[in-house]
């Protein structure tokens, strides 16, 4: 087997149970993968017919520094999945929110490439009819990465938290400047049934909000990259149109632009977010 799929599962009733149980089941239907159920080492959620591999030791409270509900960090999440590909002897392994149905269709994309990494946009899904809505274009829902790339960068990916804005946007930046990896468009790879997301203020927005200030120069080149990329999806051509755009925007000169001004923004942010936690536990 080429694929490790793993998710973070958690106990869920109504709607949100409905879709976490939809995932679970196109997970377990899904042919020839190793799949994995995140827990941490304290409270592990069992799910039928799933290993779970109870590794996760940090969560959204204690990297914050903040009360709320319980989140698993992103970047522990791929350690664990990667240490999970490589005994299993996997060459990739892919992450999805718990609500995401992997399709087998992304499985054999992914199995026998060369690609160092793939990020997919998921297709809604109408929550009666399951008729498809359409690519929800604002950020990635999947991503799968080479155990051996990780390794290599792991380095560049920060702490961000679960379920939090700003991650998935700041990962793709990250592997299309740094990899060969694909941006996959196509309607129907990763499926989600549509459902209101009322936007919040999270206890965590803080802390997130300080990693997407370090992060500025891969956000920067993400929100140039989806001003043009909505406009080219309804032109003629947008295959080699896309292929243009990632190769003038996720280049490490553009990355660098600026880069003695963000030392300064970043340096500002470091500051600001200590006085900030100083201010709290006073």
């Amino acid at each position: 087997m080429t694929v490790l799929v793993g998710m973070n599962f958690y106990r869920a009733a109504g709607d949100p149970g409905r879709r976490q149980e939809r995932a679970i089941r196109a997970l377990r239907a899904l042919p020839d993968v190793c799949v994995v159920n995140l827990q941490w080492r304290d409270e592990p959620f069992e799910v039928d017919g799933i290993p779970t591999r109870a590794v996760l030791q940090a969560n959204s409270r204690t990297i914050s520094g903040r009360e709320g509900r319980r989140k698993p960090i992103i970047s522990e999440m791929f350690d664990a999945l990667a240490v999970a590909a490589a005994e299993h002897g996997c060459r990739y392994f892919i992450y999805a929110n718990s609500d995401i149905e992997i399709t087998p269709q992304a499985i054999s994309l992914i199995d026998g490439s060369a690609r160092d990494g793939f990020a997919f946009v998921r297709t809604d899904l109408d929550p009666e009819t399951g008729v498809p809505l359409g690519p929800m274009r604002f950020g990635v829902d999947a991503f799968a990465f080479s155990v051996a790339w990780w390794g290599l960068h792991r380095h560049r990916f920060r702490a961000y938290i679960a379920g939090e804005p700003a991650w998935d946007n700041v990962y793709l930046a990250v592997l299309l400047t740094h990899s060969n990896g694909e941006l996959i468009d196509q309607q129907g790879m990763v499926l989600h049934q549509r459902h209101d997301s009322p936007w919040m203020k999270s206890p965590f927005d803080d802390y997130t909000w300080y990693l997407a200030a370090l992060d500025r120069p891969y956000f920067a080149l993400w929100a140039r990259f989806h001003a043009d990329w909505v406009r080219l999806v309804e032109t003629p051509a947008v295959e080699s149109a896309m292929r243009a755009l990632r190769g003038r925007i996720f280049t490490i000169d553009e990355l660098r632009r600026g880069r003695v001004v963000q030392w300064g923004r970043a340096l500002k942010a470091r500051v600001r977010y200590a006085v900030q936690q100083h201010r709290r536990r006073s």
